[in-house]
């Protein structure tokens, strides 16, 4: 199954209730380094990252492909990524930017965050 899929199957469903960067992070576990204990904690610790929450106030979604992307990838560039990301998403990769001009929802910002991964 893609990655995209698994996201969207997953995505505020399936009694797991997963905000968009634990959505993405849980659908990325095959493709990320963690251990079962580290993957454990990042899901907990991405529980506060839905709709901006990262200090950072990127998408989610964006924030967890990101890093592990940076985590898998040597060769992988966050301005790739970020190019690629913001293309789709109106120029944007923070989540309140993204919602205001009002181009791409959440399920859309987690299926191409997902497809991304997929298509290294």
């Amino acid at each position: 199954m893609a990655t995209a899929d698994i996201a969207l199957g997953n995505f505020r469903k399936n009694g797991l209730h997963l905000n968009c960067a634990q959505t993405v992070l849980y659908s990325l576990k095959e493709h990320s380094q963690l251990t079962e204990t580290q993957f454990s904690a990042r899901m907990e610790e991405y529980s506060e990252y839905g709709h901006g929450g990262h200090e950072s106030g990127h998408c989610g979604a964006y924030y967890a492909a990101n890093q592990v992307l940076s985590e898998t990838q040597p060769e992988h560039t966050a301005a790739a990524f970020r190019e690629t990301f913001a293309k789709i998403t109106g120029g944007h990769v923070e989540c309140d930017d993204i919602r205001e001009v009002d181009r791409l929802s959440c399920e859309g910002c987690v299926k191409h965050a997902a497809r991304f991964v997929d298509s290294l």
